[in-house]
């Protein structure tokens, strides 16, 4: 048989004859040549597409279109003569089993849609614009990247001298750099330490801070951080949903979200809490039937004006998730800063594969000896707390990366510098993280400008003070610490009984028992600090409020509203 034709089975496919079915009778046409020639597998789903390749019947030329697998049903395949394809009601059985046969020889084509780590062969293997491994892919992939443009642009000796003059030396900058080269170290370390899933980093202050510069630089080591529809450098002011679909299928390449104040969301808790998490929302398909839910295990980067804590719930967990770099100068000018955005707008998508390819050379279990001695070296210099163990776990990501880069050679940073600044970091922030103490702070400040519901007289009050304490009833409690962001109140007054804030009654209750106005009044005693006793949250000297407060007491324990003689007590 010539080159252009082909046996396979009892069917044969050739450009001049078409496609011909052996038979006990002899040799049947079928219709004009078509044939399947690559098959398309998803390396995520392993679902199947095909490329049809075809004569024309109309053009007499041969085109090549992309077909599903029901495209090769008998029912469905008459719809491809829209695209000129000699398929009828007549021939449709034959042609479908012939293209099915037509399978055998046809070329495999893998598919990735991933961004980062993946595996393929059972083997790991980083995507990019291109695939890193430690061994040689036979196979053919094709890297479907619709998302976000991974390709690099410009020079990496650019970036590098952009790096050289305005970067190195200055931590801050430093440290946003390997903020952004994280992203593959801490994807990899999550496969062995389930706490790892995603770190969130925000950067808060004012406008000339060089916030945006720092976002900049941080992405630019993996893609493009200029605006626009497939960049890494996005913005907050999309939905929920999409922010979160935004990350799906990433383990390894940062992400950053521009200006905060640009959400109108009030609170993200749900929201943070997810994407920290690293698992999507479960979403249904066209039949009902739901999707599989998408992940992801890589490094957040987010700036804005205010504190990201601004818009979450007072959750310890979340402070551990989300570490936020307030007022930090990241650039030193605003000429230092525009060099900065102008060389990594023209020059980005280097720095990250360079370094990936030097991990799979060196053997990706230098990450974890490395990742394990910088949590070390953390544990003996952060302040001790309860969140120190997972604190030092998210830290030491971005020093174990610092270290590699240093060892890489493409780079050099001060990693003692860098580890200053973040246990400084901590040290400033940790009494964030005392649960105990911020709760008790914020109601302090709500009681001072609520003062008039400290009273044991009238309807809804919170409480009532007693020299330098207060006393707030139970329920009132409960629903005034949710109403400033503490999910759960008993968390809170375990916290404040451990920290004897409560003072706990005779009989070391944790509560309070005593009638008011002839209820009996359960509540929790508080010590109030005394910066709030200074500012005027205490009782006051002078006469009680009601001058018969204990008359008034003393008889409405004897009756109640619905004794006939109730009228008769304020006689």
């Amino acid at each position: 048989m010539s080159e252009n034709t082909i046996q396979i089975d009892h069917f044969i496919f050739s450009f001049k004859d078409g496609i011909q079915m052996r038979t006990s009778e002899g040799i049947n046409t079928i219709a004009m040549y078509a044939r399947i020639t690559r098959v398309f597998i998803n390396t995520n789903t392993n679902e199947q597409s095909f490329e049809l390749t075809f004569r024309h019947k109309i053009l007499k030329d041969i085109h090549v279109i992309p077909i599903s697998y029901k495209s090769l049903q008998p029912n469905s395949i008459v719809s491809l003569m829209r695209f000129g394809l000699d398929a009828t009601n007549m021939n449709r059985n034959h042609l479908c089993n012939a293209l099915i046969t037509s399978l055998s020889e046809a070329k495999v084509v893998y598919v990735n849609h991933n961004y980062g780590f993946d595996t393929f062969d059972n083997q790991p293997i980083f995507v990019t614009n291109r695939f890193h491994s430690s061994f040689p892919i036979k196979e053919e992939i094709h890297i479907n990247h619709d998302r976000y443009d991974l390709k690099p642009s410009g020079q990496l000796d650019e970036w590098l001298h952009m790096f050289e003059t305005y970067v190195e030396g200055r931590t801050e900058l430093e440290l946003a750099t390997m903020i952004g080269l994280s992203s593959p170290i801490l994807a990899y370390l999550k496969r062995s330490h389930v706490d790892l899933k995603s770190l969130m980093i925000h950067l808060s202050g004012d406008s000339t801070s060089g916030k945006t510069s720092a976002l900049s630089l941080a992405v630019s080591v993996a893609g493009s951080p200029n605006s626009g529809e497939k960049s890494l450098l996005r913005h907050w002011n999309g939905t929920l949903t999409s922010v979160m679909a935004s990350l799906e299928d990433i383990h390894g390449i940062p992400i950053a979200f521009d200006e905060l104040s640009t959400n109108t969301n009030a609170n993200l808790t749900s929201l943070i809490y997810s994407l920290t998490e690293g698992v999507g929302r479960s979403r249904a398909n066209i039949d009902g039937s739901l999707k599989e839910v998408g992940s992801w295990s890589t490094v957040i980067l987010s700036s804005g004006e205010l504190s990201i804590y601004n818009r979450l719930s007072h959750n310890v967990g979340l402070r551990v998730r989300v570490f936020d770099f307030e007022n930090v100068s990241w650039t030193e000018s605003a000429e230092q800063a525009e060099a900065i955005k102008q060389v990594t707008a023209n020059n980005y998508g280097h720095l990250l594969p360079a370094f990936m390819d030097y991990l799979f050379e060196v053997g990706l279990s230098v990450i974890d000896s490395c990742y394990e001695n910088q949590v070390e070296q953390l544990l003996t210099l952060l302040p001790d707390s309860r969140t120190k163990q997972r604190v030092a776990s998210k830290l030491a990501v971005i020093l174990a990366t610092a270290d590699l880069a240093n060892q890489s050679g493409l780079v050099s940073v001060n990693i003692e510098k860098m580890t200053q600044m973040l246990v400084e970091y901590e040290r400033n922030h940790l009494s964030e993280r005392n649960l105990g103490e911020v709760a008790l702070d914020k109601l302090m400040q709500h009681l001072i400008v609520n003062q008039r519901s400290l009273t044991k007289f009238g309807h809804n009050t919170l409480g009532y003070l007693e020299g330098k304490t207060v006393c707030i009833y139970r329920e009132q409690l409960g629903a005034t610490l949710k109403q400033l962001g503490f999910e759960d109140s008993q968390i809170i007054v375990k916290r404040w009984i451990h920290s004897k804030v409560i003072i706990l009654s005779e009989k070391d209750r944790n509560t309070t028992r005593k009638l008011i106005q002839g209820k009996r009044m359960i509540s929790y005693k508080l010590q109030i600090p005394e910066i709030y006793v200074r500012e005027g949250l205490c009782e006051k000297p002078g006469p009680p409020t009601s001058p018969n407060e204990n008359l008034i007491n003393e008889k409405l324990a004897k009756y109640t509203s619905q004794s006939p003689l109730f009228d008769d007590i304020f006689k």
